[in-house]
């Protein structure tokens, strides 16, 4: 039967390639500026008038003269607004009567901006950025130019945006769900600390905007099963040379920099990027770890406590080059480079209770390892036709190597056990998809599909608890694991847009077949498996107002276990009573996701989400009975229940100082003082787990994020998070969890050099788990306070040619008390 569906929805997409739309042609010329020669980027945004307003349809950009336009092909009036850098903006009024295929407006003219403007004693007409955007099915944020988030890392940035948490698993998550990062619209390949190292690295302000995915549409592979935070960098077209300096230094007891360079340039038909950097970060762990083992009578209780010296060291370069073929054909190469080299020493002292087990000891691990991640990622989209219809081809491969080594000397009454692994991975992944968007008389249709392929194989040797002083200077491997894994997936999918009257509506389906395999040598253990299945989306939003909005939505997706759950080659902390390992027998999980949320002027939202996972693989300890041997791994646990309702909301400074008089005057979050709260309520219910109190409790979330205005051009910008007591999934957080960043940032030389000056602190976090025969307890705590001085220098002139930006919306403000006859220099 799948297959059958497959080969519809592949009938489907070729079919649809051939349906026709309304098609608008226009000549714009930049006054004084020769056809031939001129590459100014024109932005043209079309308006359908939709209930005594008008509204936004579709919005182009064109460096060219000659313009050939798709819309969908209804009647009404409309409006063709154009605008370019530098020059007054065009808008031009034309009707669509029916049966009208081809629609000729003539030549339009740009001239140069006046150098004053007048403005009127009541009325004030200006640019408001936008930022902050929510569509059916996603809420992107701006960073560019917003001084909340352009300061900093791009994990800084991450942090402040609403319902984005560090959940107590250590996962990125997003209003109660975990989320995969996108950077680019092309899923990381990293994971773990390599990824958090990863975006730490690269600073903030080389992000364009980044979008909350809360809900991934048919496009997307069906395993981002709870959402996407895709992060777009910066990909602009420059007129000249142009970049972006950072240097980024931090001190606790510890010292942590990261210089970084982007670099941008266009010439003729060939824009180019580069973007490269360096981040060194040392960090101390201090961590407690309370094992009980209740098979014993009494109980026997294990209390270690460790110190963790880590150093991590990463370098990437990420080259982009954009080829205009022809005016109608653009090639898109993309480079990623990323070398880590990471390195552990931990020292742990363990003391047994009650004391008549004699068991007391200290370890002694050192753990490095050397990781390589190569990209490379080639886009291809052109136009078919005059009427709108595109294709995009995407290719992509990676490769990511780690060579890991571990060393512990254990030390129980002076008598030592020494243990040694070298863990030899490799992991390549590569695909290519097409995609199609194909505009029809009042909706859209966009259809693809893809082919994946991943193979991994990781080798890993081990000499453990041996008494031979000399192990480590000369290794020798005594026992071996061979794990190979190796995974299939065809996809299509299909999803349909349509706007009737205020609703929006994307509806969509995705098809997938799933094939993989793993299997592990001397074991001669192998698990295969095959999944054939259908994955409906839905993403409707209703506009009751321009400001008001709501969205419903709900998806089917499924996640395969991450590899490094899989791989029992889990290169980690281990002694005589210790290990970390993966799980081959991991299942694939599947959810359901419903979601419903308000929105107001696109800051304030109120939001409800429901998700049922069928099952989900989480980190656990195994431990048999009657012994004191624990192994850390992952378990797979069936029908979880998650409830999360939430609150996000502005209170700008202004409106508590002034009162009515706030809403009378221009509203630019730019140059506004005011605080951002955000609060959520969360359940989660695993029905296969014991809870050890009967069932799990409910936590809260508090969240605030603040900017001040200050005088000499200063800007203040808070941050507080705190996590109250509860459970999240077998977690139970003992101790609320807190998080506080404070920084005062100021601009200089026309705002080419920003200086940072950061502190912030993360506050321990305690949590306990109970897994049959144990209980664990586990606190961690690392670095506590750390200041940051962060200085970033923008060089060169340079202007948009894609379309990265939220759109900029044209805002008419009454009040104002401006006399007439002011000019005002632009």
């Amino acid at each position: 039967m799948t297959k059958k569906v497959l080969f519809f929805v592949l009938l489907v997409n070729c079919f649809l390639v051939h349906s026709q739309s309304l098609v608008i042609k226009s000549t714009i010329e930049i006054l004084g500026n020769s056809c031939d020669k001129d590459t100014t980027t024109r932005k043209i945004e079309f308006q359908k008038s939709e209930e005594h307003q008008f509204r936004s349809i579709r919005a182009f950009t064109s460096t060219q003269c000659q313009n050939e336009f798709v819309l969908p092909a209804d009647t009404g009036q409309y409006k063709m607004i154009i605008s370019s850098w530098n020059c007054d903006e065009q808008v031009i009024p034309f009707i669509v009567k029916a049966g009208t295929k081809e629609t000729t407006l003539g030549k339009t003219i740009l001239s140069k901006l006046k150098k004053t403007v007048n403005l009127g004693e009541v009325t004030v007409v200006g640019n408001k950025k936008e930022f902050i955007k929510v569509d059916a099915d996603k809420t992107t944020y701006l960073v560019k130019d917003n001084p909340a988030l352009s300061s900093g890392s791009m994990s800084d940035a991450i942090r402040k945006l609403p319902g984005v948490i560090v959940s107590p698993s250590g996962n990125l998550n997003l209003n109660g769900k975990d989320v995969a990062i996108y950077i680019d619209g092309v899923p990381s390949n990293l994971s773990g600390q390599d990824l958090k190292n990863y975006i730490e690295s690269l600073p903030a302000n080389a992000i364009e905007k980044i979008e909350l995915i809360d809900n991934p549409g048919a496009s997307y592979e069906a395993n981002t099963n709870g959402g996407v935070i895709n992060i777009i960098t910066r990909s602009n077209s420059f007129q000249r040379f142009s970049g972006i300096l950072n240097l980024h230094y931090g001190t606790s007891h510890n010292n942590k920099y990261s210089p970084s360079l982007m670099l941008n340039g266009r010439r003729k038909t060939i824009n180019w990027q580069l973007q490269t950097g360096y981040n060194y970060h040392e960090q101390t762990d201090y961590n407690t770890a309370d094992r009980t083992f209740t098979t014993y009578t009494p109980y026997v209780v294990f209390n270690q406590d460790g110190t963790s010296w880590e150093l991590n060291k990463n370098f990437y370069f990420r080259p982009m080059v954009n080829f205009r073929i022809n005016e109608n054909s653009n090639l898109i190469l993309n480079y990623n480079l990323n070398k880590a080299d990471n390195g552990t020493t931990t020292q742990s002292i363990v003391t047994t209770l009650p004391v008549a087990t004699g068991i007391n000891y200290t370890n002694l691990y050192n753990n490095r390892n050397k990781n390589n991640n190569n990209e490379l990622v080639a886009k291809y989209k052109t136009k078919l036709d005059t009427l709108g219809k595109t294709v995009q081809v995407t290719a992509y491969y990676s490769r990511y190597d780690k060579d890991a080594l571990g060393k512990s000397t254990q030390n129980q009454d002076n008598s030592y056990l020494y243990s040694l692994n070298n863990i030899n991975l490799n992991l390549t992944n590569y695909y290519v998809k097409y995609d199609l968007e194909l505009p029809f008389k009042g909706f859209q249709v966009n259809t693809g599909g893809k082919f994946n392929r991943v193979n991994a194989g990781d080798q890993g040797k081990y000499n453990l608890n041996n008494p031979a002083s000399t192990l480590f200077d000369q290794p020798t491997y005594l026992n071996q694991l061979d794990f190979s894994y190796h995974e299939t997936n065809m996809a299509l999918y299909a999803e349909l847009k349509k706007n009737i009257g205020k609703l929006h509506a994307t509806v969509g389906v995705r098809v997938e077949d799933l094939k993989f395999d793993s299997k592990v040598l001397p074991l001669d253990t192998t698990v295969k498996g095959e999944m054939a299945n259908i994955y409906p989306t839905f993403n409707l939003l209703y506009q009751f107002t321009p400001v008001l909005k709501m969205t419903g939505r709900y998806s089917r997706k499924v996640a395969m276990p991450p590899y490094s759950q899989l791989d029992p080659n889990n290169s980690g902390y281990f002694d005589q009573y210790s290990s970390q390992v993966g799980n081959q027998y991991l299942r694939p999980n599947f959810y359901d996701n419903y979601s419903v949320t308000f929105s107001a002027f696109d800051y304030a939202n109120l939001g409800a989400n429901y998700s049922y996972t069928k099952n989900v693989s989480l980190m656990t300890l195994n431990t048999e009975p009657n012994t004191l041997v624990s192994s850390q791994t992952f378990t797979n646990y069936g029908n979880i229940r998650n409830y999360n309702v939430y609150a996000a909301f502005p209170v700008p400074v202004g409106l508590i100082t002034q009162g009515k008089a706030f809403f009378k005057q221009p509203m630019d979050m730019d140059k506004m003082s005011f605080f951002y709260f955000y609060i959520a309520y969360n359940r989660q219910l695993i029905k296969d787990y014991a809870y050890p109190d009967g069932g799990p409790s409910p936590f809260w979330i508090y969240a605030v994020n603040s900017q001040i205005v200050l005088p000499l051009e200063l800007k203040l910008n808070l941050q507080y998070f705190y996590l109250t007591k509860g459970t999240f999934q077998i977690y139970h957080v003992d101790h609320p969890i807190q998080y506080w960043m404070v920084d005062l940032s100021r601009k200089f030389f026309n705002k080419k050099l920003e200086l940072t000056v950061e502190a912030s602190e993360d506050v321990k976090q305690q949590i306990s788990f109970n897994t049959p025969n144990l209980k664990t307890n586990f606190s961690n705590l690392n670095d506590k306070l750390t200041f940051w001085f962060k200085l970033s220098y923008h060089f060169g002139k340079f202007k948009s040619k894609e379309q990265t930006e939220i759109d900029v919306e044209k805002k008419q403000v009454e009040g104002g008390g401006l006399p007439a006859g002011i000019n005002i220099k632009p």
